[in-house]
């Protein structure tokens, strides 16, 4: 296990090595969707562990990005990836437009992928991103038009 830092509120655990795969993506696209998933870690999850993993499926590669903080209430999860949809929140120092998830599954899908989470209150959130190696689409040329925003 290798530890990374990110902010200085969580800590990144890479789960095991890594194994090597090759995506034809927009590497570009994928950080904005990293960046926006640790963010929301931070944010959220406070003082966390975050542990990223990744398993190379047969037709695809399966990312998991899980934090061990206060978790998300089940009732919220169908809209997580909602435009707009912000889990409501008592702390109003955490600013946000909703926009965050609902692009990361914009671009998971221009990718031909899938994207969701998983979470346990008390316990933590786990984001599961499905990439598959051969996108069924030949543009890769991902734009925000493309997202409908």
């Amino acid at each position: 296990m290798r530890a990374l830092s990110l902010h200085d509120n969580i800590s990144i655990v890479l789960s095991q090595e890594l194994p090597e795969i090759k995506l034809e993506a927009d590497p570009t696209r994928l950080a904005q969707v990293f960046d926006n998933l640790l963010t929301n870690a931070s944010k959220y999850a406070p003082n966390s562990k975050v542990t990223i993993s990744l398993i190379s499926e047969p037709e695809a590669a399966h990312i998991t990005i899980s934090d061990n903080g206060p978790g998300i209430a089940e009732e919220h999860l169908g809209s997580l990836f909602k435009r707009f949809y912000r889990v409501p929140n008592r702390d109003v120092s955490i600013r946000g437009t909703g926009l965050g998830l609902f692009i990361c599954r914009q671009i998971i899908r221009a990718h031909g992928g899938e994207i969701w989470a998983e979470s346990v209150l008390g316990k933590g959130t786990t984001f599961h991103l499905r990439l598959p190696f051969h996108p069924k689409t030949n543009n890769h040329e991902l734009s925000l038009r493309e997202y409908d925003l």
